[in-house]
């Protein structure tokens, strides 16, 4: 029986961090006019 050399881990690759160029989940949130009107109105205190 023979012994095989113990291999040195390669360490993990990483990939890039990619920028993000838009946010479609913001954009599609604030299409809806009614809705961000409403949380406005919830948040910010009114006259």
């Amino acid at each position: 029986m023979t012994k095989r050399k113990a291999r040195r881990r390669q360490p993990e690759r990483r990939r890039p961090v990619r920028e993000p160029g838009h946010d479609g989940g913001y954009k599609l949130l604030y299409s809806h006019v009614a809705m961000v009107r409403d949380l406005l109105d919830g948040f910010i205190p009114g006259d």
